[in-house]
């Protein structure tokens, strides 16, 4: 067999850098500034109070070409009506742009420090008359990859909340309060991949030249709505909590994958070999929830009870409501021995793990019959009695002071 490089090639390549080539330097010396910078202005009065904050910030990384960007805006206010009604709106907005570079799982061995370890170190990467020189000892010139190949995520979200808590009435010994409590939290993501076809891998593939267009976006609202009736007697303190969550989750993706591109496109049209995949799901939740919880014989026995009732839209029946209780105690021993202070407690909980989205679902297969397009069950078949996952759990424990409750 002939060597991968005569004498004449080594002999050249270890002259251009006097023996020794510093890869590390070459790709992870990026030493550019980092910065952040914030303004925050606040206020009110008594009624209505105010903050707002922007952000903006780089963070660069060491490896050429890569770091992250963030942009935000915040914004919280608090109002309240009369006596009875306070209200709560949060605002969010974010901005970001990462860029990650190639640093590790990328299938193709065309990591940095993975090219480092099959290559001696006196090779040469760096280009000659803008020429990067192909690496003989494995896939790629590390420099070159670096200097064309892109990977931008970008994101934009908006996190938003409101919470109103209205007073129906207050006395010395019992309040009632209603809450509301909404929110909702949206992003869109953008990935791209570019890798162009004259680098040294891609004709490896038989399709050199990929471009990806991943286009992402989630959508969360959840709604709650509680009464909660706190009573204080001399003998007991009882506080009784019933309310309802509505959830709301719907998210979708679309990624387009081209290979064999022309040269100097980056559009995932310009490619001859062009996959796409997709991706949509909704879950809708509804759960109905009760607990008491009360304070007994001085303040030294507490027991709390409550239970929850949901359903969700990812079960195979999805009118069903599934129950999970709780129940917990303690008692407090004021003085106890030598412990200043002494508590026995124990705990018993259900909660229940909801199926993913297309578990309910016999899944179908994409085939191509005599040139036309068709489905196909794919063999497995959804249960029809599916249904979340439930976990008990037990705990108990004990508290102490001692030394002064030191």
């Amino acid at each position: 067999d002939s060597p991968i490089m005569d004498s004449a090639d080594v002999l050249a390549n270890y002259t251009s850098c006097n023996g020794f080539c510093d890869y590390e330097k070459e790709v992870y010396g990026d030493h550019s500034l980092s910065y952040q910078s914030s303004l925050d202005v606040s206020g009110g009065n008594d009624n209505t109070q105010y903050f707002v904050s922007g952000l903006v910030q780089h963070d660069n990384g060491i490896m050429h070409g890569t770091g992250y960007n963030k942009q935000g805006l915040r914004l919280n206010l608090t109002q309240t009506a009369g006596s009875k009604l306070k209200i709560q709106v949060n605002a969010n907005l974010l901005h970001t742009l990462t860029q990650r570079g190639i640093s590790n799982n990328d299938n193709n061995n065309i990591t940095p420090y993975f090219v480092f370890a099959e290559t001696p170190s006196f090779f040469d990467f760096r280009p000659t008359n803008g020429v990067y020189p192909a690496n003989p000892f494995t896939t790629s010139n590390p420099l070159q990859t670096i200097n064309y190949l892109k990977t931008p995520e970008d994101v934009f979200r908006q996190i938003g909340s409101v919470n109103a808590v209205y007073t129906l009435f207050d006395t010395d010994r019992q309040n009632l309060k209603a809450t509301l409590d909404a929110g909702v939290d949206h992003y869109a993501y953008t990935s791209n991949i570019f890798s162009p076809p004259f680098l040294q891998y891609e004709p490896s593939y038989n399709l050199p030249g990929t471009a990806t267009n991943l286009a992402a976006g989630e959508t969360t609202a959840p709604v709650a709505f509680t009464l909660a009736d706190s009573y204080n007697a001399h003998a007991f303190t009882a506080t009784t909590s019933i309310g309802a969550r509505r959830g709301y989750d719907a998210f979708s993706s679309v990624n387009t994958v081209t290979q064999n591109l022309l040269t100097g496109q980056q559009n995932v049209d310009r490619g001859s070999a062009v996959s796409v995949f997709e991706n949509r799901t909704v879950v809708r939740t509804l759960a109905l929830f009760a607990q008491e919880e009360v304070l007994l014989l001085d303040q030294r026995l507490l027991l709390t009870g409550g239970i929850l009732g949901q359903r969700s839209t990812s079960n195979q029946d999805v009118n069903k409501l599934f129950y999970y209780p709780k129940a917990a105690a303690s008692y407090r021993f004021p003085k106890l021995g030598p412990f200043d202070e002494f508590k026995l407690r124990a705990a018993y909980g259900e909660t229940g793990n909801e199926p993913l989205y297309n578990q309910k679902y016999t899944s179908l297969l994409g085939v191509t019959n005599s040139g036309q397009n068709g489905v196909t069950i794919n063999g497995t078949l959804a249960d029809p009695t599916l249904h979340p996952e439930r976990e008990k759990e037990i705990e108990g424990g004990v508290d102490f002071g001692l030394f002064s409750s030191r």
